[in-house]
């Protein structure tokens, strides 16, 4: 089982106050479990990273305010190191208001411990 922590800039809650939903909102960081099966170390970084953006994107779903929804996630990932225990990656998202159709691009970088 790895910790996985996604790190969220400045930007990005301030963007989703501002042109989304017009109120505070604040999110700096995530923490969750990641759950490896047999199969995960047969992925390449890019689909383990892929796995985890969009598992992230269902879970951000949750936090973001009303009206607010994760429309597009992509990601990229590498390994930091010779041992490979830390995947690092970007991951970007669009996220979009409901009642207004605004959307704002926004970016988090991920770092998984092995």
């Amino acid at each position: 089982m790895n910790t996985a922590t996604v790190y969220f800039p400045t930007g990005f809650h301030n963007a989703i106050e501002n042109q989304l939903v017009n109120d505070d909102f604040d999110i700096q960081e995530m923490n969750f479990k990641v759950i490896e099966s047999e199969d995960w170390n047969k992925y390449s970084e890019d689909h383990k990273m892929d796995i985890i953006s969009k598992f992230i994107a269902k879970n951000l779903s949750d936090k973001l305010p009303k009206g607010v929804k994760v429309v597009r996630s992509t990601s990229r990932a590498h390994y930091l190191g010779n041992r490979k225990r830390l995947l690092t990656g970007m991951m970007d998202y669009t996220l979009e208001s409901e009642t207004s159709g605004a959307k704002a691009e926004l970016s988090a970088s991920l770092v998984i411990r092995h």
